[in-house]
């Protein structure tokens, strides 16, 4: 076992390995995909069914869609920014309690 200090866990290693976006990771699972049946040594087929199918196409339009919504954070900012932004703290109590509820 090498030890190499503080920061240089096998956890954050591989951390540092994945994939930074929704598109890179599939790209990557699609890539492994395509390698696999190139290689020809694998003899085994699988069929997906149709609902995987769509799933699978589900996947791929949401990996094309930005993981932060830059407009609404905009507008987010400026509202807090100018004042007229206001939390209902009855509408959070509600959700909270709702969210306890699923647990």
């Amino acid at each position: 076992m090498n030890i190499k200090g503080f920061g240089n866990s096998p956890i954050s290693d591989l951390k540092t390995q994945q994939p930074s976006s929704k598109a890179e990771k599939a790209a990557r699972s699609e890539n492994a995909a395509t390698e696999s049946s190139a290689s020809g040594t694998n003899s085994t087929t699988v069929e997906l069914s149709s609902k995987a199918r769509g799933l699978k196409e589900i996947e791929r339009s949401l990996a094309d869609l930005p993981e932060v919504d830059s407009n609404r954070v905009r507008d987010l900012r400026a509202r807090i920014e100018s004042g007229e932004y206001q939390v209902d703290s009855s509408k959070v109590a509600e959700k909270l309690l709702g969210i306890e509820e699923n647990f």
